[in-house]
């Protein structure tokens, strides 16, 4: 999408000005690194960017977090720029998330407990925490695991044109 591409490009010029360097390419960049994430689609934005900057960018990139933000088509998270940062995307889902498990994960996520209900929980100022640390709630419910599994089955069933309209 549009809002993706600006992401990529927002990424690469912020790593630039971090690393005090206008060529993502020169071997200084390795001097700083980057922590990056969004809440909602700002969360999809966040590993969009970071799967698809350079490995020099993705080489800084500590972390990435995704606060309760879709995923994405099947093929994108087999890509070699997801897999590159895989294994620093840190997903967070309320207990009745329904955005967050928009589209295909394959990353690993924790369950954050919220003293609000329903579709309400996707409001992060809602998420419980503790000190500097999140309070885990023990899974997702049994409403967002049914929404989840109706969810991938309808859009599965999509071709390419229904999903992009949807």
């Amino acid at each position: 999408t549009p809002g993706q591409n600006k992401a990529k490009k927002y990424l690469k010029q912020v790593a630039a000005y971090i690393c005090n360097d206008e060529n993502i390419n020169n071997k200084s960049i390795n001097t700083r690194k980057l922590w990056i994430g969004g809440h909602s689609k700002g969360g999809n934005l966040a590993v969009f960017a970071a799967m698809h900057v350079d490995k020099e960018v993705q080489d800084v990139i500590i972390k990435v977090f995704n606060f309760d933000g879709p995923g994405f088509n099947h093929k994108m998270i087999y890509t070699a720029g997801y897999k590159r940062i895989f294994d620093r995307i840190e997903t967070f889902l309320p207990q009745s998330s329904i955005v967050g498990l928009l589209l295909e994960h394959v990353d690993n996520y924790e369950v954050v407990r919220s003293h609000n209900s329903g579709p309400l929980q996707h409001d992060a100022f809602s998420w419980e925490i503790m000190g500097g640390s999140i309070i885990k709630a023990d899974g997702l419910d049994k409403n967002s695991v049914r929404l989840d599994k109706t969810l991938r089955n309808w859009i599965g069933s999509m071709d390419e044109a229904q999903r992009k309209q949807f």
